[in-house]
């Protein structure tokens, strides 16, 4: 069913801004205390935090001990996605460049014996400084400081290019017979969810030949990939780290652009609280103005813009449909992302119009 446009650019579970710790489960604790006396050298901990809610699964620890004679706070992290040595050591590379280029990421704390990590029960384990704050919040200082942020980790990923590195997230490109056997198979199912999607394939139709034709012609570099309001934390109106760089690979880079330009304007309007019709135009201009203040795009890129938020969007609908046609398996589909990604994916026109009146006024 076609969502109303009254209420496009509402929250979504990425409008989230305050990062909220509960204590760890007591095996976890007892566990991960162990760890980190032994490999790391803490002499005591006091408390292990996990994040709350929905970001539960992050596997991402809040530690407070006492490290070197002082009390001091840790981020211990399970690595999941990145559970390979050669990407570890890749991305350590990468955040050693990028503290060089003043891009603000995670810095990795060693191992009492110079490790970047350590390997225990078939996972790879870290320990990262912890920087205190909140996410995006959407304030327009905010917005402008994010996009300027972008801006020199974009710069600074154009010139990372080690040996044979191909990045890390592998997002397929969809394509339009896969798209036609998909709806198919939801006409021959009953369920109600099954023929929720169903509705939604008009709004999917009409991206597949809104991008049919349409070639980037942009610079291809490494890029982020999940640039999102939860992957950003601020304090004080200040970038304390751009986070979660599981998603890295090769691609265009109006892509990347693209789908931040759509996710930090819109998480802005919610936090406006007033309508998107009377903002959008505006913070799409600030978020833009902020990104060309550090890197320069042609009015070629900004066009294509939009065109990377749709076949971005696509893919990653794309990729949660897939498993359920082909095997049944409906995980992706859960917990309210195919009908984010729907939200998202009828909010570009509205995006690519306020960057044709931003051209317009450049």
């Amino acid at each position: 069913m076609p969502i109303t446009p009254s209420v496009l650019f509402g929250p979504n579970n990425h409008s989230l801004s305050t990062v909220e710790w509960q204590d760890a489960d007591s095996n976890l604790i007892k566990k991960y205390s162990d760890l980190l006396c032994r490999f790391w050298g803490f002499s005591r901990i006091d408390r292990i935090q996990q994040v709350k809610a929905w970001e539960r699964m992050s596997h991402n620890f809040r530690v407070s001990g006492i490290l070197d004679g002082r009390v001091c706070t840790v981020l211990f992290r399970k690595q999941i996605q990145l559970n390979q040595w050669d990407a570890l050591r890749s991305l350590t590379i990468l955040f050693s460049q990028l503290f060089s280029r003043g891009v603000p990421c995670p810095r990795i704390l060693e191992t009492q014996d110079h490790e970047i990590a350590i390997e225990q029960d078939g996972f790879l384990f870290q320990v990262f400084a912890f920087y205190d704050g909140q996410y995006f919040h959407g304030s327009e200082v905010e917005l402008e400081e994010t996009a300027k942020a972008i801006a020199r980790l974009h710069e600074a990923l154009k010139d990372f290019s080690p040996p044979g590195f191909a990045g890390f997230g592998i997002l397929k490109p969809w394509d339009a017979i896969g798209w036609a056997q998909a709806k198919e198979y939801l006409k021959q199912k009953q369920a109600p969810f099954d023929k929720r999607i169903q509705t939604d394939f008009p709004l999917i139709e009409q991206a597949i030949n809104a991008c049919r034709g349409k070639e980037f012609s942009g610079s291809r570099q490494i890029i982020h990939a999940d640039l999102h309001p939860q992957n950003i934390l601020f304090l004080n109106d200040t970038c304390q780290a751009i986070l979660d760089f599981e998603g890295l690979r090769v691609d265009y880079l109006t892509r990347d652009i693209g789908n931040a330009c759509h996710r930090f304007v819109r998480q802005s309007i919610v936090f406006s609280g007033r309508t998107w019709h009377e903002v959008l135009p505006h913070l799409v201009s600030v978020f833009l103005h902020a990104y060309e203040s550090v890197h320069v795009l042609s009015d070629s890129e900004l066009l294509e813009l939009a065109h990377g938020m749709r076949d971005e969007l696509l893919r990653k609908l794309y990729a949660k449909l897939v498993p359920y046609v082909q095997t049944g398996d409906d995980r992706l589909l859960n917990g309210g992302e195919w009908e984010k990604m729907i939200m998202l994916l009828q909010e570009v026109p509205c995006m690519e119009q306020a960057i044709h009146a931003y051209l317009k006024t450049r």
